[in-house]
């Protein structure tokens, strides 16, 4: 089950675990990801996290990472399940303010889950928009599952500005972020 608390807490999170590992252990950026094209071209801040790459890493196993992550989130001081396999984080950030216009999380888990779950969990219905099930949570925060193991969680306004998100990043084949957050990912997974 996906557990969000918040977008804020997530970024936060997974920021700061990509700044406390070596780059080596981030994933290149495929040009055909999944995930990575559905960024929307407005981003400008993206982390791209191996998670379940961090916890087979040798410091990783070494230190027991993953399961000292199940103890961590079953005390729910984990921002994101044990089940992520990938995480990316996305982000329009107003220069001005140094705040975020929108943030959207997209996560590929190891195994599916129940949206209907996460419906009853978050006291709401289960909805569709473009063709996807969507929970819109209270918490600000729109779920939505892209497939059956992928997922995104988005603080975009209303559902219209999820839906032309969706509508604008269904059919790319390339991601369409800028040449220099695609260079830094790349960068990052080739060290």
């Amino acid at each position: 089950m996906l557990n969000f608390p918040n977008i804020p807490r997530l970024i936060g999170y997974l920021l700061a675990v990509v700044l406390s590992v070596p780059a080596g252990w981030l994933l290149a950026a495929d040009a055909t990801d999944e995930l990575l094209v559905r960024v929307p071209d407005s981003a400008n801040a993206v982390a791209l996290v191996n998670v379940d790459g961090l916890f087979k890493s040798k410091l990783g196993v070494k230190q027991s990472w993953s399961r000292r992550y199940y103890i961590d989130y079953a005390n729910g001081l984990a921002a994101f399940p044990p089940t992520v396999q990938t995480a990316i984080l996305a982000a329009k950030i107003d220069a001005a303010t140094i705040s975020p216009e929108w943030e959207l999380g997209l996560v590929r888990l190891k195994q599916p889950f129940s949206m209907k779950k996460l419906a009853e969990k978050e006291a709401t219905a289960l909805d569709k928009v473009e063709g996807h099930s969507l929970v819109a949570s209270e918490r600000r925060a729109f779920f939505i599952e892209l497939r059956p193991q992928t997922v995104a969680v988005t603080n975009h306004q209303n559902r219209q500005d999820v839906a032309r998100w969706l509508r604008g990043t269904h059919d790319r084949s390339q991601p369409a972020i800028s040449d220099y957050l695609r260079e830094a990912l790349i960068g990052a997974g080739a060290t």
